[in-house]
């Protein structure tokens, strides 16, 4: 009788066992479920940036965007016969910043001659840092890139590594905010002090009486060496909480527009990619000292930040290889032609 009764306690025993890890379990995957990833549609913000007084937004969902790698302005790449041609097999590895996709793609279709979605299909970016650091570690044989961070200029410089580079087009760096924002323009004094912390409220460049809420992007990517570079001149940038720093650019215009309450959120990108890649509602483009940011101001340089980027190379790349090759071409009249018919503003050869 004792024996039984033992055997049918262990039994008892154990079910519960069971049931209570079941119910731990259910817990634990509703609460996932109900906790939003870090690439999920909905903006979180944990701390308020060093210049605003307080941040209360009323947040929403992100609009639906994703990276047009295929814009529509891109033309048949047989339209024209490229002087360099090569086999897939041949064909180096090309990295770059992410606007520059569109005309990697575009390029490789064209010397190739593989349709347009099977070279979209086989290029692959890392963004403007981590391709340079690709192209120093030999994991990659060409970039088609933005300029490189300041800390990756100088990891360029400490380990002796010369590099080949030229300018292959032009782009600008450009400010956006949301669409019911209703200031039009910054002069490029209103845009340092709003990155430096003395100017903290849109009423004091002319908007409504709300804190602006600048956002900035993470130290490795092109846009931030270019923020440094062409609009903060010098001048040192109030820290941002990681929260305002989006590792992607499409985060961070997804973050912008989703201020559709309060319309205070500022931050900047490169002209092309918010033109042709990353389509999304509820953002305008802010002219600068009056000026608005096009392919005309880009080229006749009125727009007071244009930038270029380039083609870069290991000074050490033989002259006969894929790399270097390709290089040659894209430095070359066929290669500025390459890069207009791409929707891009090509240098003046």
């Amino acid at each position: 009788m004792k024996k039984g009764y033992k055997i049918l306690t262990l039994i008892i025993t154990v079910l519960l066992l069971v049931s209570c890890s079941v119910s731990v379990r259910s817990v634990v995957t509703a609460s996932a479920a109900k906790t939003p990833p870090a690439s999920s549609s909905f903006a979180v913000l944990t701390t308020a940036p060093a210049s605003a007084s307080s941040l209360s937004p009323t947040l929403s969902p992100k609009p639906v965007s994703t990276i047009n790698i295929l814009p529509s302005n891109l033309p048949d790449p047989a339209a024209w016969a490229s002087s360099l041609k090569m086999d897939v097999k041949d064909y180096p590895r090309v990295d770059g910043s992410t606007a520059t996709l569109p005309l990697a793609v575009y390029i490789r279709s064209k010397i190739t001659g593989e349709p347009l979605a099977s070279s979209a299909a086989e290029t692959v970016f890392s963004m403007t840092g981590p391709a340079y650091e690709a192209l120093i570690n030999k994991d990659a044989d060409i970039l088609v890139v933005y300029e490189a961070p300041d800390e990756i200029k100088q990891e360029i410089d400490d380990n002796g590594i010369s590099l080949l580079q030229k300018p292959i087009g032009l782009d600008a760096l450009v400010f956006l905010t949301n669409s019911g924002n209703n200031v039009d323009s910054l002069t490029q004094q209103q845009i340092i002090d709003i990155y430096t912390g003395k100017i903290i409220n849109w009423k004091q460049v002319g908007g409504k009486d709300v804190d602006i809420i600048p956002y900035q992007r993470i130290s490795n990517s092109g846009s931030q060496a270019l923020m440094q570079k062409l609009a903060m001149k010098g001048n040192v940038m109030m820290d941002a909480p990681t929260t305002l720093q989006p590792a992607e650019m499409g985060g961070l215009i997804d973050d912008i527009a989703s201020y559709d309450n309060t319309s205070n959120a500022l931050g900047y990108s490169v002209y092309y990619y918010v033109r042709n890649m990353y389509s999304v509602k509820g953002i305008k483009l802010l002219s600068v000292d009056g000026i608005e940011p096009d392919s005309g101001t880009i080229s006749s340089g009125q727009y007071p930040y244009i930038n270029p980027f380039y083609a870069v190379i290991r000074a050490d790349e033989p002259a006969d290889s894929p790399a270097h090759k390709l290089f040659d071409w894209l430095t070359g009249t066929q290669g500025a032609r390459a890069v207009g018919d791409a929707g891009y503003v090509p240098p003046q050869l």
